[in-house]
């Protein structure tokens, strides 16, 4: 399934088929299967396929670094010729630099897509082999909201979830939606020690 998502499901699916064609009575093995998708699906299909069966190990991708700060103007002489000009440090900043960092924490390569949100609804998507320990994007511009690995969910031998998106900032609706939640388990824990001090044979 995590090949289909990958590498397109149809080209996949029409894979399969075609191995349950040309082996409907044989006793056909692993490299047969292999070869066939390799020749309707694809290379890579093959490829991670390979991957997948080989490994005993896991698959976990993780954005570890998701930072955003107000650029600094340019200082100093700006410019050629008769336009150079002098520009002193310190003036008013323009735009965003930020930068996110995407690291394999498994021992299983696959490749995955890099979401990184910026503000007013910018979204920038780009696509990682997965083969290095880690991958480092920088961006000039609007301010970056939050990074996300694998935001479509295509790699499913993806064993932890829980560290495939960081944000720059943390969310305030999150904490206030725990806080309402606690509070509401509070009461309910109250009302019931109330009923129980109460009640016939109740607390001592």
């Amino acid at each position: 399934e995590s090949v289909a998502r990958t590498t397109g499901e149809s080209a996949f699916l029409a894979a399969v088929k075609e191995y349950g064609r040309r082996c409907a009575f044989r006793h056909p093995t692993t490299s047969d299967f292999l070869a066939v998708v390799g020749e309707v699906a694809s290379p890579e299909a093959r490829d991670l396929l390979e991957r997948g069966w080989s490994s005993a190990g896991a698959a976990d991708y993780a954005v570890t670094r998701a930072e955003t700060r107000p650029s600094a103007p340019a200082a100093g002489w700006v410019g050629e010729g008769p336009r150079r000009t002098w520009a002193a440090p310190g003036g008013a900043p323009k735009g965003w630099e930020s930068t996110v960092v995407v690291q394999r924490l498994g021992e299983v390569a696959w490749p995955v897509e890099v979401e990184l949100r910026f503000e007013g609804g910018h979204v920038v998507t780009r696509r990682w082999d997965g083969r290095g320990e880690w991958v480092r994007y920088r961006a000039t511009g609007p301010r970056l909201l939050a990074a996300v690995v694998d935001p479509r969910r295509t790699c499913l031998l993806d064993g932890n979830r829980w560290n495939d998106g960081l944000a720059t900032e943390p969310d305030p609706t999150a904490a206030r939606a725990w806080s309402h939640r606690l509070r509401f388990l509070a009461q309910n824990l109250l009302e019931l020690f109330a009923l129980l001090a109460f009640a016939p044979g109740g607390l001592p």
